[in-house]
């Protein structure tokens, strides 16, 4: 599913990406489709390949797991569907102010979530989601320091995140 996303972010991106002359590690996509170093056909098939493989271990998991076959397909379709719709029409969440938020709860809530229903926990159990809960809040104290500079986006046909920022990143709390 990461696969489809990345290569469907190049696709969807490509007029964005293509403006931004100030990219990084971090910003501005790939660049393989920018830079012509596969064409937006290859990457279109390389999405439908990667859904397919994740389509298919989708089905060997769901045969596998002790987990009601309903709540595994759910939690995946779920969290699949956010990844895969970032930059995709028709949520193309990037676009209105929400990708930090679509990364944070995929990237963390919904690994924990989909851990806990495919070893046979309940959907609505408590437990998994206070340790995503937990989860999720680390990662939001960090969501301030991937927000690219104000300069960089002007171009930009996204919106800026709709969380507040601070000028030095958060400092990590260990217990």
């Amino acid at each position: 599913i990461e696969a489809a996303t990345v290569f469907l972010n190049d696709v969807h991106d490509y007029e964005s990406d293509r403006r931004n002359r100030l990219y990084g590690p971090f910003t501005g996509g790939s660049r393989v489709l920018v830079e012509s170093r596969l064409t937006r056909r290859a990457l279109v098939a390389g999405a439908w390949i990667a859904l397919g493989a994740a389509g298919l271990l989708t089905a060997l998991l769901v045969g596998l797991t002790p987990a009601p076959t309903v709540a595994s397909l759910a939690v995946i379709l779920l969290f699949g569907s956010l990844a895969v719709f970032y930059t995709a029409p028709p949520l193309k969440l990037a676009y209105r102010g929400l990708a930090e938020l679509d990364v944070a709860v995929t990237h963390s809530f919904g690994v924990l979530l989909c851990g806990a229903v495919f070893q046979g926990g309940a959907l609505l159990d408590p437990a998994p989601w206070a340790v995503a809960m937990r989860k999720d809040q680390r990662v939001r104290s960090r969501i301030p320091t991937r927000i690219p500079p104000k300069r960089g986006c002007r171009r930009q046909t996204r919106r800026r995140s709709p969380y507040p920022t601070r000028r030095t990143p958060m400092p990590i709390r260990r217990r």
